[in-house]
Formats: structure tokens, sequence, C-alpha cells
């Protein structure tokens, strides 16, 4: 009872949105690394928008489970395959999916079993434990005190990777907290950041302030357990509703609070939180192909003439081409196949199939051939 006490009184008196009420995340925008935040957002990093035809990209996820140093305890298999179930579900509706790597790494040692809270050597010296290139580490962790996660942005300083608790993993109440991770990892921040400056509620400042996204209302802190009545402004799960509180002033005057308590990226109750935004999915795909391109993995890009290449999105898009998706194949080829027909003197004269890019698209050099349309053959 003492010891709770004293918790309690160090957490009221932190000002670390993070430590009031329930403390889930410690992925936090540092102050230090908002000037290369900014650098990237004013040169259009994030501005990418998914292409209908974008096709799906599987990322490959490397799974650590970290265990006891004679091998007992650890992440269950069960468990971790239910966390990448919950993990797709997230992201369903993206072009973004995770597929395991088939071999766990099992990390058999005592040190990392417990890890201190915000313990951020520790966090590192794990995430820099058997790093597997082209995929995201995700580290299992018996007791990751006080947190259910932490990631890593794109921009961060250190060794790429997610630390998860083993509480909070492939459990139905935490069903969200990998994908709340996952996109942090693609750099969404927090509904309610204030690294950057205070989102007004009218949404004015949105490409500037909070988490930079416009499509995610302005966002005080959603808060559903608190020594603190008066902090409490969201009801537990299945309500799920925002009750607003006395602490909660509207930022910028006017407007009242409307926030968004589904939002994977919001705190609140996670078991409410199962939708990324339009704008957020934008922001996580721009990641992907500019700032996480060691992510993208090989699919069939097809062409105009009917051409397929194995290549990646990024590549694939740069020539022109489109991404059917990675691990999708060309034998047998599964592009478009169009005959030409061209005109020579009015009368129509059919060109194979096969014809090179080059003459697909732009009209025959013969001063009687000017015009051409195409059908898929």
């Amino acid at each position: 009872m003492l010891l709770a006490s004293i918790l309690l009184s160090i957490f009221s008196a932190n000002s670390d949105p993070c430590e009031r009420g329930r403390c889930q995340c410690a992925t936090q925008l540092a102050t230090s690394d908002v000037p290369t935040l900014m650098a990237l957002q004013q040169s259009g990093a994030y501005d990418l928008v998914p292409p209908l035809s974008a096709g799906v990209n599987q990322i490959l996820v490397k799974a650590h489970i970290v265990r006891n140093s004679n091998g007992s305890g650890g992440l269950s298999l069960s468990r971790l395959n239910q966390s990448i179930d919950d993990l797709n579900s997230s992201f369903s509706g993206t072009p973004m999916q995770f597929t395991l790597i088939d071999e766990v790494d099992y990390i058999d040692n005592d040190i990392f079993t417990f890890i201190e809270y915000l313990d951020t050597a520790r966090y590192e010296q794990l995430r820099s434990t058997n790093p597997t290139p082209n995929a995201i580490d995700i580290y299992f962790v018996p007791e990751l005190a006080g947190l259910c996660g932490i990631s890593h942005f794109s921009f961060s300083s250190g060794t790429p990777g997610i630390l998860m608790d083993n509480d909070c993993t492939g459990v139905f109440f935490y069903a969200s907290v990998m994908g709340h991770e996952v996109g942090h990892y693609f750099d969404l921040f927090h509904t309610h950041e204030t690294a950057i400056g205070q989102e007004c509620v009218d949404g004015s400042n949105c490409n500037f302030a909070g988490d930079l996204i416009c499509d995610t209302p302005a966002d005080p802190l959603l808060i559903v357990s608190s020594s603190d009545p008066n902090d409490v402004n969201m009801n537990w799960y299945p309500d799920c509703s925002f009750t607003g509180s006395p602490n909660d002033p509207a930022p910028c005057g006017g407007s009242s609070w409307n926030p968004l308590t589904d939002n994977i990226m919001a705190y609140g109750d996670p078991a409410c939180a199962t939708e990324f935004t339009p704008d957020q999915v934008s922001r996580m795909y721009s990641t992907l192909i500019n700032l996480r391109q060691e992510l993208l993995q090989n699919g069939a890009c097809c062409f105009e003439s009917g051409a397929c290449t194995l290549t990646d999105q990024l590549a694939c898009g740069n020539a022109g081409g489109l991404f059917h998706g990675e691990g999708s194949a060309c034998e047998p080829n599964i592009c478009p196949q169009y005959a030409a027909y061209w005109f020579v003197a009015r009368t129509p004269t059919r060109a194979p199939c096969t014809l090179p890019a080059s003459l697909v698209r732009r009209p025959d050099p013969s001063p009687r051939s000017h015009l051409y349309y195409r059908e898929r053959c």
C-alpha cells in the first residue's frame, strides 16, 4: 500500500502525459527531434496518397521472444500468432499487411526479462540484439515495467525496433496496442501530441501542431482511469464515448473537444481503438515508400505494353508501371495484354499484342498513320 502511494505521488507530480492515468506507450516525440521532423514534413516526405491500384505491401516481421536464461518462460506461439492477426486487423483497409518470418529468435537472458520503466539504455541494448535486415524487429518482453510497448520513429536515433510487454500481446483488451506501436514505426504520433504545439479544437493549425494530421481532431489526452476523477474524460469499452472533464479547457477558445475515441493512435481504452484515418494511412504509406524503403518487397510491375517485371513498389512507380502487390508473380503474366489498331488511309490494321511500349504510347511515325486506339486482347 505504501509503495502504491509513493508511485501514485510520483506519477501525479510528473507532467509527462504518459503518466496521467494508465501509461501504455513510451514512444514520445522528443523536442530535440522536432527540427528533423519538420524538415521532413516540409520536404513532402509524408505527402504521398496510396493509389487505389497500389496493391498490398506484405511487410516482414521478425519475432524475438525473451525468456529466462534457462530457456523457460516467454510468450507462447499461439499468443504471438494472435498478435499478428490483431496487427493485420488493425491495418485492414490499408495497403499494408504483416507476415512473420517463420523462425522465432529466442533470447534467453535474464537481464531482459524485466526492464525498468524508461530504462532507455536497456531498451537500446535489446533492440540491438540479433536485428534482422529488411524486416520490423519486434521484441516480446515478459515485463516491460509500466508500459505496453515502445517503438521507434524513422528519424529516431538508435536501432530500429519495437518492444512489447507480453501482458499486452495477443489478448483482446490490448488487441490494438501492436498496431499503435507499428503506427509509430511509420511516423504516426499520438493524437494528443503537443511537442510541436497544441492543436486548436477548430483545426486551424492542424498542419503544424498536434499530430500534424488534419483528419484527427484535437485530443485533450483521453483518460479512462485516474486517481483524480476530474481527469477522466472517456468511458470504458463498450461505451467508448468521450465525456469531457473540467481539466480539459479547449485550446484557442471557441469550439468544444470532439476527439476520436476509436483511433488507434489515441490513448483511452485500447479495446475501443479500431481505426486509422485516411490521412494517417497516407502518412504511414509515405513513410514506407520514402523513409522505410528497406521493408519493400518485390512484386509484379505491369506496363502498358503488357510487359511484367519483378521489382518493388517504389521502383515500379518511378518507371511508370502499375504495382500488383508484394509477392505477386510474373509467371504466368498477370499484366493486361492489349491489341493496338492503327489507321492507315482509314483502314484499321491490327498490330500484335506484344507491341513495345514505344509504339503503344505514341502514333506510328508514318505520314499515313496518325491515329490509334487499343483494346484488351
